[in-house]
C-alpha cells in the first residue's frame, strides 16, 4: 500500500490555518496514489509542554474535535484515509490517541480497540484479527485500512512491548510524542538512522515502519522533521529532510532501497542539526509568542558572540536589538558584520562614593548592564535573549535578570556543547574571530587540574560530571567509578548542591536533553549528600518484609510453623499492594464518616482491621 506523511509545521490552537494545511496535504497524496495519509503528534493539540491547565483543556480539546470534524468533511471525498494524533493533559495522565478519518467518518483507534476488547470481555470472546479494531496482546492498538493491518505507538517503549509480540501486520505507524534530543540518535529520526535502533526492530518486527514527525518548534519543543518509511534488511523506502516541510510518500511494498545520493542527511554531524535546530526554534518562538524582534546582550565571551549569530539567523538582522557591553575590537568586528541595530550606552557607576557601601565588582556591571538591556526590550516590545548555558544554570551563575518575556536558547545545553556549535557556526561563515575562542568562564575548584591538562579538557570533564548526575541520576560512586580523583567529584557535586536555590528560578528554554535543569530533583534544606558507601548495602524491601514474615511464623520456641514461607511472603505483598490501592478510598469514606473497615489476618493471632481512623498505617503508599 502506497503511504504519505504529512512533514508540516503548525501553530497548536490556530485550528483554521492547520486544518487548510492538512487538506492540501491529503489532496497532494491522494494525487500521488496514496491510501493512507498520517500526520505528526503536535499538529492540532500541540506538544506536551503547550498543554493547557486542566480548567480549560476540555474546552481546547472540542474546538480540536471541531477543527477535525471540519477536516473529515473537507476530505470525504477523496479516496484516502487519515491518521490523525489528538492529546490532550488531564490531571492524571496524559491523554493520547490517534483518529481515524475515512470518508467523513472519525474513529479514535485506541478508544474503538478498547471498546471492542470490551465487548468481546463481556461476550466471552477472544480478540479477532479479522476485526477492523483490535488490540495486541501488550495492547498496542491495531486497525485496518484499504486492507492493511496496521499498528499505531507513540513512544519507543510501546514500540518494544509491541516487539514482544507475535502480531504479524502490514505496516507499524511510530508517530512520535517525545521531540528532538540532540544525544540520542533515536530521536533524530532517519538523520540517526545509521546509528539507532530502527533497523534493527524492523528486521525484528519483519515488516514496514511507518515514522511521521513534525517540523519546528512548538514551545519549548523542536521537532526535527526526518520523516521515514523503511523496511527490512535496512531497505529505505522515502525519508522527509530535516526540518523542512515536505510530503513522504512510499508504497510498503517497495524492496528496494533508496539511491545513496537520496540518503545523504543519514549520519549528518549533530552540531549543525542542533544549530539549525535552534534556529527554527528560536523563529517559531519568537512569532509565535507576537514578537517581531529580539534584544541581546553582547558583552565580548564566546556564549554571547554566539547568541547574536542565533538571533540573526533566526530572525534577520534588522531585528535584532544588542546592548554591546565591551569595548574590544573582536566584539566590534562581530556587531558591524552582523549589521545589528547596537546600542552602547554609558556604564560607568558613581561608585565608590562616600560612606557608600557598594563596591564596583563584576557582579554589580552585569546587574546594571542587564536592567539597561530590559529597558530596551521594553523600548523595543522585544523578546530578551539570553546566553546562559546549562552548565552556568547548574551552578548558580546564570542570569539574575527578571523580566516576564525572556529566553534562553542555550539553556539545556552544557557549556562545552556551546563552545561545539561556536566552532559549528564560524564553519558556516566565519564571523566570530578565532581570538574569541577562549572567552568562557570554565570552572575551577581545588584538584580540578586532575581532570585535564587544559582549560577545554577539564571543562568537558567537568560537564561530564554534571550530566551523569542531572541528565542520567548516577550516584556518587557511579560517577566515582569513572575518574581518578573522587574529591573533585565530591567538589563539582558540591557545587551543584549549593546552587539548590537558583534551580527554581531558570530561565525557560528549549527541551533538548533527556532532562532539563528545572526537572533535576534538587534537595532544598537538606544536609545529607550522598557519599561513598563502605560494604553498606541498601536493605531490600522484600529481604525485610521476608524478616517480618520469619518473625510473624514462629512460634515460642523460635521453630518455624508448618507454613508454606513463600505463600504467606507473597501473600504479604499483595496485602501491601491491595492496602496501597484501597488507601486513598477508605480515607474518603472516613470523611464521609462511613466505616469500610477489613479485616485482615496476618497469622499468629495477629490481626487488624483497615480504613478506621484509630489505624495508622505503618506502610507507606510506595
Amino acid at each position: 500500500m502506497k503511504v504519505s506523511i504529512a512533514q508540516i509545521a503548525t501553530v497548536a490552537g490556530d485550528f483554521e490555518d492547520t486544518v487548510g494545511k492538512m487538506v492540501r496535504y491529503a489532496k497532494q497524496a491522494c494525487a500521488q496514489g496514496s491510501k493512507l495519509i498520517v500526520y505528526p503528534y503536535a499538529t492540532l493539540t500541540g506538544s506536551q509542554s503547550q498543554f493547557f491547565d486542566e480548567a480549560v483543556s476540555e474546552h481546547f480539546l472540542d474546538d480540536a474535535v471541531h477543527a477535525l470534524y471540519d477536516f473529515s468533511q473537507q476530505i470525504k471525498h477523496l479516496e484516502i484515509a487519515a491518521l490523525v494524533p489528538l492529546s490532550y493533559q488531564t490531571e492524571s495522565s496524559l491523554i493520547t490517541d490517534a483518529v481515524l478519518v475515512h470518508h467523513g467518518d472519525l474513529a479514535p483507534i485506541r478508544s474503538a480497540c478498547l471498546a471492542r476488547a470490551m465487548q468481546q470481555l463481556t461476550e466471552d470472546k477472544d480478540s479477532d484479527s479479522e476485526d477492523d479494531y483490535y488490540l495486541s496482546d501488550n495492547g498496542v492498538a491495531i486497525f485496518t485500512v484499504d486492507g492493511a493491518r496496521c499498528g499505531v505507538v507513540f513512544t519507543v517503549d510501546e514500540m518494544d512491548q509491541h516487539l514482544d509480540t507475535d502480531e504479524k501486520l502490514d505496516m507499524l505507524i511510530f508517530i512520535p510524542f517525545d521531540s528532538f534530543i540532540y544525544s540520542d540518535a533515536n530521536a533524530q529520526l532517519a538523520v540517526g538512522l545509521g546509528a539507532n535502533d530502527y533497523f534493527e526492530e524492523v528486521d525484528t518486527l519483519g515488516y514496514p515502519m511507518v515514522c511521521a514527525s513534525g517540523v519546528g518548534g512548538y514551545g519549548e519543543d523542536i521537532f526535527p522533521g526526518s520523516s521515514f518509511i523503511i523496511a527490512p534488511h535496512q531497505t529505505v523506502i522515502s525519508i522527509g529532510p530535516f526540518l523542512e516541510e515536505a510530503l513522504v510518500t512510499g508504497e510498503t511494498a517497495q524492496t528496494e532501497s533508496l539511491p545513496s545520493h537520496l540518503t545523504w542527511e543519514i549520519g549528518a554531524p549533530v552540531e549543525p542539526m542542533l544549530y539549525d535546530a535552534l534556529v527554527t526554534g528560536t523563529t517559531d518562538l519568537v512569532r509565535q509568542q507576537g514578537f517581531e524582534t529580539v534584544a541581546v546582550r553582547v558583552d565580548g565571551s564566546l556564549a554571547s558572540l554566539l547568541l547574536v549569530c542565533l538571533a540573526v539567523d533566526a530572525v534577520g538582522p534588522l531585528n535584532v536589538r544588542a546592548l554591546v557591553c565591551s569595548d574590544d575590537p573582536e566584539t566590534k568586528s562581530v556587531i558591524t558584520n552582523l549589521r545589528v541595530d547596537a546600542r552602547t550606552p554609558d556604564f560607568r557607576l558613581p561608585i565608590p562614593q562616600p560612606h557608600a557601601w557598594a563596591r564596583y565588582t563584576d557582579e554589580l556591571l552585569q546587574s546594571v548592564q542587564e536592567a539597561f538591556l530590559a529597558e530596551l526590550a521594553r523600548e523595543n516590545d522585544s523578546l530578551i535573549l539570553l546566553a546562559d548555558d546549562k552548565t552556568s544554570l547548574a551552578l548558580g551563575k546564570g542570569s539574575t535578570l527578571r523580566y516576564p518575556y525572556l529566553w534562553a536558547p542555550f539553556g539545556d545545553l552544557f557549556m562545552n556543547e556551546v563552545l561545539n556549535l561556536a566552532q559549528t557556526r564560524n564553519e558556516m561563515s566565519p564571523v566570530i574571530p578565532q581570538a574569541c575562542f577562549g572567552r568562557y568562564g570554565c570552572p575551577w575548584l581545588d584538584g580540578f587540574e586532575s581532570l585535564g591538562a587544559n582549560d577545554r579538557e577539564r571543562l568537558e570533564q567537568f560537564d561530564s560530571i554534571l550530566l551523569m548526575r542531572v541528565e542520567l541520576g548516577m550516584d556518587f560512586e557511579e560517577i566515582s567509578s569513572y575518574f581518578e580523583d573522587p574529591s573533585v567529584v565530591r567538589g563539582v557535586l558540591d557545587l551543584l548542591d549549593q546552587a539548590t536555590m537558583a534551580h527554581f528560578t531558570v530561565p525557560p528554554t528549549f527541551a533538548l536533553s533527556d532532562r532539563m535543569l528545572r526537572d533535576y530533583a534538587s534537595s532544598l534544606g537538606v544536609a545529607w549528600h550522598d557519599h561513598a558507601r563502605k560494604n553498606q548495602g541498601t536493605l531490600d524491601i522484600q529481604s525485610l518484609l521476608k524478616k517480618v514474615i520469619d518473625a510473624i511464623n514462629e512460634d515460642d520456641s523460635g521453630r518455624q510453623r508448618p507454613l508454606n514461607e513463600m505463600k504467606a511472603f507473597q501473600d504479604a505483598l499483595d496485602m501491601i499492594r491491595d492496602m496501597s490501592e484501597r488507601q486513598d478510598d477508605e480515607r474518603e469514606d472516613q470523611d464521609n464518616g462511613n466505616d469500610n473497615g477489613v479485616d485482615i489476618d496476618l497469622g499468629n493471632g495477629l490481626n487488624f482491621r483497615t480504613g478506621l481512623s484509630g489505624w495508622e498505617n505503618p506502610f507507606s503508599e510506595n
